[in-house]
């Protein structure tokens, strides 16, 4: 049907087609609306009835005080039927709006009443009645109608207790239902919603407006009734009896109303729904119109613009024969005829044309990639590499070759590049011909590995080369050039020939030769190692220094210097003697050291001198050690540790000439000698092995008492170790020939400690020529064997390290580069075991084994390791180094200081020692490298140095193989996801919300119409740019979404502010979510911006009828604390104009006792009097109580801290003063300190301890308690406790009410304001006060305290 369509047709099909996903985006966008619409509607209308129910709350306060002060009247409490009338007509006369008032005995029937009329009737059937007599509390009726007065109202009543706080009867008032409407209006309620007041039945007592419900009428709603059941603060939607949809609110009214009053307010769907349908239809209209627009000039212009495609192809064949392959006719499969078909075969012809031009220009763009990533490789590589063809021309040239030859061999033949250097034979003479070099060899097809030779270069320091050489070959198998690949070993070789020079000179030093031959030596050694340096050492001579051993410095320049005198000043030699420091002299000529020994440098061409003091293990200056330069020079890192060397060297060559020194002494001096120096001196006879002669050096080197060598000759064998015992018993056979010994051996202490002894002895012949005696030396070495050791490991480090940087160069896998590093520490560093662990950021903060090499004889799967310092497991040296970042050594890893966890594993495993590495990227560890020695080990810093150099590089090599996989993973990602967004793009375009995609860096790879009507930017001029720093005001909002994306499982949905192109604020509801590519992996960030500017201007009025909600609270609040205020200070006054007269009745009764003291006066008289002077003693009590009362609330609190016990027991002290014939058991916790006003706290435990003392009293022994128990929420609880006679909890509430008494006062004096007074303080102070009790059962009084102001410690 469709191909039976003409071409204009067609297009407007095609227009109709395209415009079905917009009406469904417009469909979906008008569904959103309306649900913001109904979660505004929501909000609003819950507002409204919480609103409307807080307005309620303060009216039926004000009901419940009234009723507490009309049960605390004396007329109503006393049952004056006369008086209690009066006041309650004077009360309704003064509100009108309480349609009754009044009081009912237990038994139902009116006492008194507003209406005179109405006393003597029965209200035992009226609800507040019966609620008031289940309850004993303030309760609140039911809607009724007045029996006299006949109007509607709601009931309230409240108990009324007699003098000793036994009920007595019940007091009520109605509120007339019209008290209701007023404040039900002053809510100001929504626009089409309706306010609905209830009673507990459901019988409305106000409505807003009329017609939502007839007052006094049951409330027909199913859905107001079923909250009713089941009262709550919520929001639903339900069918109303009408059976239209409606969204309904509650909110009972709370505090004292609570359960009696409630509030509902209700609205139809369809108002809330109305505005967003017309704002669709408008929509809708517009698109229609939009769309027939189109179809019209669809058809108009498409005869002009479809209907000659002739001229078209005709046009596109012509661009064909001139070159243009891409030419293509623009006709679809659904085109048939003769046109149709003639337009595809064009097609395939000039597709099949242009796809042969595209394979051509594919393999050369891929062969031109595939040359430029092995030029890429190449020139990474730490390693030169040279290549040449059997004509010697240059085929490869690799950056690092370009370090050691500048000349890179473009347009040179190897003998011209070759005339700038030369290559020597490691002896440093012999040069390699040009047929023996290198390029040469691999050009004849020789292979070579490891080939070490010198690179020489004029002006340039030799360099030592490794070279691997090998002859390259094609296809065929024919020669066609050669390849040598080089290392740098130079520092390498430079260590090995240190350590070696090292060793022979000390090796002279051992065997004695004369001092100035040894320290000629330790000179020749630097000089050999430090370019164009003259060295020279000075022996310390009292206060001068002597010439030593200059052999490069001219004879003329050591003659002056030598007996140098030591001082600051005295050159740099002398200086530095004085000093004991080293002292660098970069300019002779300037410096102000050696003013007075320029002309000396100048007439020898001596520019610089450095100069280190020799100094003995005591700190005595033994010589100085400087180097010259014919040119001023700066020391060097590498300067310095061969000075470090020559010091040491030259300290250990002039201690042993000193020492053998004195051993030539006279014999008179031996023995003084040979008692003081270190050295453990002998003389054996030789045939019995008797000791003539022991040091006591032998008790400091052995640890034993020379007595026992004496007694025992052989004894000292016991302390050699096992291993070297065969050893030593070989030196005998050795010195019966008359050979003299030289033997190192171990010795284990009594304490375990092992040291190492070089035991030398010398056979003594007598006359005949047979061994007579054997003397000798037996010397501690075990420093210098130590340092062999360290020496010895830190080549091995060198050589690890090494070895790991060509295993990074080289391997591209991180398993297999883990594996290969873990196989270097165990085959080139000698380790047992090696191992490297990730840090995982599980519950249990866990270190993941990732590869191990050596012995692990299943210890990582038998051992769990953690980093959490909260963990024994992650307390070791594994978990601290992770934490720290920094290395962490265990040198034995059996002694407990280490906290080694799993030690008992390792050390069945057979490791003794270990050292863990940290791995670090730019941000923190993320894993370790630990390696596991089977001995007891101290490492040395430079080893581990090196060690944490190796840990450096790898962690460097892990991260820089995860950057390059993530970035192959990132390219390939983004170009799917352009693809994906290209396709998609069309659609999304005509979405009215925004929608963009971010790639991971930020950056917008796509940017919709939609976006470009919001913000004002084309997509041409956003695309590749973050835009961060124009569409927000901080860049880091961008970056926290993001972030807040990605972390949260793909979606986050959120409120942002940004900036639009003209500066203008856009408010946008934010729906973010991750793209993936095919593979899943996450490429970017997909987000859709809804304008939600109108949105907030709603909310905002909502809050801002929030905010008004919340003044009016606080406005009520005020006028709450200026009545307290008022009624204090109405306390205070009462209470001292009462006094007055109170004191006159008190003293004319005292001067009437006394006149009728002798008089003839009556009994009853007497009695009379006593009963005035009682009253008037209890009257100013509770005076005295009111002041108190008052008091408590007028003054300012001063925080500080208070001793409670000390104040509890000063109290109860005072107690048993008066009366010291009661028995009383008295428990006060020590050390009981807390925060609040001294004053007032005295206050409350004199009153608290006087209670108990007090009720207590009729026990035969009074038990009293003061504590500090923890209470449920880790506060600290206050409780005083006694044996007395308790009370009944069914009254607990009037306990702390002022003049309220649960006991008679011919039973317990008192005034019934002490346990007021204490709750008012406890209140101010922020806490909480009660009471536990029973009849006959003791009483428990509990309190609490705040915490003190943080503005300090006084506040009112």
């Amino acid at each position: 049907m469709v191909s039976s369509l003409g071409l204009r047709a067609r297009l407007v099909l095609l227009i109709v087609v395209a415009l079905l996903p917009v009406l469904g985006l417009f469909a979906w966008a008008a569904a959103s609306k309306q649900s913001d619409a109904l979660k505004l509607a929501r909000s609003t209308l819950q507002s409204q009835a919480l609103l409307t129910a807080a307005s309620q709350q303060p009216q039926v306060e004000a009901i419940k005080q009234l009723l507490g002060d009309l049960a605390s009247a004396p007329s109503v409490k006393g049952r004056l039927p006369g008086l209690c009338n009066e006041y309650l007509r004077n009360l309704h006369a003064m509100h009108p709006q309480y349609t009754d008032l009044g009081v009912v005995a237990l038994d139902g029937t009116v006492l008194c009443h507003s209406e005179a009329s109405l006393v003597g009737a029965d209200a035992s059937a009226r609800p507040f009645f019966k609620r008031v007599m289940a309850s004993r509390q303030f309760s609140i009726g039911e809607y009724g109608t007045g029996r006299r007065s006949g109007q509607a109202g709601v009931g309230f009543a409240a108990p009324v207790h007699d003098n000793t706080g036994v009920l007595s009867g019940v007091v009520f008032v109605a509120l007339s239902v019209q008290a209701f409407a007023p404040l039900l209006a002053q809510g100001a309620p929504v626009a089409g919603a309706s306010v609905v007041l209830t009673d507990r039945k459901g019988t409305i007592l106000a409505a807003q407006p009329a017609t939502a419900g007839a007052v006094g009428s049951l409330q027909t709603d199913a859905t107001i009734r079923a909250f009713l059941q089941a009262p709550r603060v919520g929001v639903e939607e339900a069918p109303d009896a009408g059976g239209e949809q409606r969204v309904y609110a509650f909110a009972p009214v709370s505090g004292t109303a609570d359960g009696a009053l409630f509030v509902a307010v209700s609205m139809t769907r369809a108002l809330i729904a109305a505005e967003p349908a017309k704002a669709l239809a408008l929509e809708l209209g517009i698109l229609l119109a939009a769309a027939l627009f189109g179809m019209a000039c669809a058809w108009v212009m498409g005869k002009r613009l479809i209907v000659n495609p002739a001229n078209a192809m005709l046009h596109e064949a012509d661009e064909l024969a001139s070159g243009n392959l891409a030419a293509r006719v623009e006709l679809g499969p659904l085109y048939q005829g003769e046109l149709g078909h003639l337009a595809r075969t064009f097609n395939r012809m000039a597709a099949s044309l242009e796809l042969s031009r595209q394979q051509r220009d594919e393999s050369l763009a891929r062969i031109g990639k595939e040359r430029g990533m092995l030029d890429l490789i190449v020139n990474s590589m730490s390693e030169g590499v040279l290549a040449i063809d059997v004509e010697g021309r240059f085929l490869l040239f690799n950056a690092a070759a370009k370090k050691y030859f500048p000349g890179d061999g473009a347009g040179k033949t190897l003998a011209e590049w070759r005339a700038d250097h030369e290559v020597v034979l490691l002896d440093g003479k012999t040069v390699c011909a040009p047929q023996n070099r290198p390029l040469s060899r691999a050009i004849r097809g020789e292979s070579v590995d490891n080939w070490d030779v010198l690179l020489r270069r004029p002006g340039a320091r030799d360099h030592v080369l490794r070279n691997n050489v090998r002859p390259l070959h094609d296809e065929a198998g024919q020669l066609v050039g050669g390849l040598v690949v080089f290392t740098d070993i130079t520092e390498r070789k430079f260590t090995e020939e240190l350590v070696r020079d090292q060793e022979q000179v000390l090796e002279l030093i051992a065997y004695g030769v004369p001092l100035p031959q040894s320290l000629e030596a330790i000179v020749g050694l630097i000089e050999g190692r430090s370019a164009n340096s003259l060295c020279s050492i000075l022996l310390r001579e009292g206060t001068r220094l002597r010439h030593g051993a200059a052999p490069s410095l001219p004879a003329a320049f050591s003659r002056q210097i030598d007996g140098l005198e030591i001082g600051e000043g005295a050159g740099a030699c002398g200086t530095a003697a004085f000093r004991k420091k080293p002292v660098v002299v970069e300019r002779l000529a300037s410096d102000p050291l050696m003013r007075n020994y320029r002309e000396l440098g100048r007439e020898f061409d001596l520019q610089s001198c450095w100069s280190t003091p020799v100094l003995s293990a005591a700190g005595e200056v033994l010589a100085t050690f400087a180097i010259y330069h014919h040119t001023p020079y700066t020391p060097q890192p590498a300067d310095q540790d061969l000075v470090d060397t020559a010091v040491r060297l030259a300290r250990i060559a002039i201690e042993r000439a000193r020492a053998e020194a004195a051993l030539l002494g006279s014999k008179a001096r031996f023995r003084e000698l040979a008692e003081n120096i270190k050295d453990v001196f002998y003389n054996r006879d030789f045939a019995s092995g008797r000791f003539l002669y022991i040091s006591p050096a032998y008790e400091t080197l052995w640890h034993r008492r020379p007595e026992e060598l004496y007694a025992a000759p052989d004894s000292y064998r016991e302390s050699i170790h096992p291993d070297d015992r065969e050893a030593e018993a070989q030196t005998k056979h050795r010195q019966a020939t008359g050979a003299a010994t030289d033997l190192e051996y171990r010795i284990v202490r009594p304490d375990g400690e092992v040291r190492w002894i070089r035991d030398r002895s010398y056979p003594v012949l007598n006359d005949a020529g047979a061994v007579e005696r054997i003397v000798g030396t037996a010397r501690d070495v075990t420093g210098r064997k130590r340092a062999d050791r360290e020496l010895a490991r830190t080549n091995r480090a060198l050589q690890m390290l090494s070895r790991c940087n060509q295993a990074l160069t080289r391997i591209e896998d991180e398993a297999e580069l883990l594996l290969q590093v873990c196989r270097l520490a165990v085959e080139v560093g000698g380790y047992r075991m090696a191992w490297v662990g990730y840090a995982q950021d599980d519950a249990v903060r866990s270190i993941q084994p990732m590869a191990h090499a050596g012995h692990e004889a299943g210890y990582l799967s038998r051992v769990r390791l953690t980093w959490d310092a909260d963990q024994p497991t992650g307390r070791g040296p594994a978990g601290q180094t992770i934490r720290s970042g920094q290395p962490r050594v265990s040198e034995d890893i059996t002694q407990g200081d280490n906290q080694f966890f799993w030690s008992d594993i390792a050390t069945e495993c057979g490791y003794r020692s270990a050292v863990f590495l940290p791995l670090r990227d730019a941000n923190h560890t993320f894993g370790l490298l630990g390696l596991y020695s089977d001995s007891v080990e101290k490492l040395a810093g430079d080893e581990i140095k090196l060690l944490q150099d190796m840990a450096d590089n790898l962690a460097f090599g892990i991260g820089s193989l995860r950057a390059r996989l993530e970035r192959q993973r990132s390219q390939e990602a983004a170009r799917l996801a352009a693809a994906q967004v290209r396709e998609q793009a069309s659609l999304l375009d005509r979405a009215q919300d925004a929608i963009m995609v971010r790639n991971l860096d930020r950056t917008l790879r796509f940017w919709n119409k939609g976006a470009e009507r919001l913000y004002g930017w084309t997509s041409g001029e956003v695309l590749g740019k973050t835009m961060d720093e124009y569409m927000y005001r901080s860049p880091q909002v961008l970056i926290d979404a993001m972030n807040q994306t990605l972390a949260s499982g793909g979606d986050w949905n959120g409120e942002l502010e940004q900036v639009a192109r003209d500066g203008s604020p856009i408010s946008v509801e934010a729906r973010w979510t991750v793209v993936r590519d095919g593979q899943g992996r996450v490429n970017g960030v997909l987000g859709i911006n809804t304008d939600i500017r109108e949105r907030k201007r709603a909310r905002e009025e909502i809050l801002q009828l929030n905010a008004s909600l919340e003044d009016r609270v606080q406005q009520r609040t005020g006028q709450l604390e200026f009545a307290n205020k008022q009624l204090e200070a109405f306390s205070y006054s009462v209470s001292h104009d009462l006094r007055t007269p109170l004191s006159s009745i008190g003293g004319f009764s005292t001067l009437l006792v006394r006149e009728l003291e002798g008089g003839a006066a009556s009994e009853r008289s007497r009695h009379y009097l006593a009963r005035i002077r009682a009253g008037v003693v209890q009257m100013g009590e509770l005076i005295d109580a009111l002041l108190s009362l008052a008091q408590v609330s007028r003054t300012s609190l001063h925080w500080e801290t208070v001793d409670l016990s000390t104040l509890a027991q000063k109290i109860l002290e005072g107690y048993h003063e008066r009366e010291p014939g009661r028995a009383a058991l008295l428990d006060i916790q020590p050390e009981l300190l807390a925060q609040g006003d001294a004053r007032l706290l005295q206050q409350v435990l004199d009153n608290l301890l006087g209670n108990a003392w007090k009720f207590s009293s009729r026990q035969p022994q009074s038990l009293i308690a003061f504590r500090r128990e923890p209470g449920p929420g880790g506060e600290a609880v206050y409780v005083v406790r006694d044996n007395g006679a308790g009370f009944d909890m069914a009254y607990s509430e009037k306990l702390f009410g002022a003049f309220e008494r649960l006991h008679d006062v011919s039973e317990f004096a008192g005034t019934g304001i002490g346990l007021a007074t204490v709750h008012r303080i406890i209140t101010r102070h922020g806490g909480r006060v009660w009471a536990e009790s029973a009849p006959g059962h003791g009483a428990a009084f509990y309190f609490t305290l705040g915490d003190a102001p943080a503005g300090g410690l006084d506040a009112s």
